[in-house]
């Protein structure tokens, strides 16, 4: 019982995280996508 409960905790804070990060990464892929596009157009 202890282990699964840990083990539980444990996957509950590394989705957490791994979204947290899912989402950086993302926001920082949108922006580099809108760069693109502006420098596309000044071109």
């Amino acid at each position: 019982m202890r282990l699964e409960t840990a083990d539980r905790l444990q996957n509950g804070r590394l989705t957490t995280a791994g979204a947290a990060h899912e989402d950086a990464v993302r926001s920082r892929s949108n922006c580099r996508r809108e760069i693109i596009q502006l420098k596309g157009t000044v071109a």
